[in-house]
């Protein structure tokens, strides 16, 4: 798996964001380090302006992963894995537009918890971590697509 790309943000700017990135400092997933950059454009000037360059450590390669988010210069977050842990049903497998698909209702449980993802500052900069640990159990309905490499999650499937 490729490695997160570094991210850099303005010393001074959004608390919000910051305060999340500094969580994962704290949880030793990313490094920071003070930097300056000198504003492009033409309301910058030629002053540098300070910021934070972050980068990911080798404890985040399980955690941080690529994704189309912006969040982290387009990563995802990963704390836990869903496991099912039961099949509770599904529907008769049925043909759509050419695609032959079924419905699967399931139990789950989330398995493997990263053990910086309890952290008070991970759950209070990231509620859905929070709120996922603190409901670690239920119930979906997803959508399976038959492809030559069987059944697939629909949003695998190009």
């Amino acid at each position: 798996m490729r490695p997160a790309p570094p991210v850099e943000i303005r010393a001074e700017g959004d608390e919000t964001a910051k305060a999340a990135i500094d969580a994962l400092v704290d949880a030793g997933l990313l490094t920071a380090t003070a930097t300056t950059r000198v504003p492009a454009g033409f309301t910058g000037g030629d002053q540098p302006v300070p910021h934070i360059h972050y980068e990911a450590t080798p404890a985040a390669a399980e955690a941080i992963r690529p994704s189309p988010n912006t969040f982290l210069g387009g990563t995802d977050l990963c704390f836990a894995r869903r496991q099912v842990a039961e099949v509770r049903g599904n529907t008769e497998p049925g043909e759509m537009a050419g695609v032959h698909m079924t419905r699967v209702t399931y139990r789950w449980r989330l398995d493997d918890i990263a053990p910086w993802a309890n952290a008070p500052a991970i759950r209070e900069a990231f509620p859905a971590i929070a709120s996922a640990l603190d409901e670690p159990e239920g119930e979906a309905t997803e959508t399976l697509i038959l492809t030559d490499s069987g059944w697939t999650h629909q949003s695998l499937v190009g």
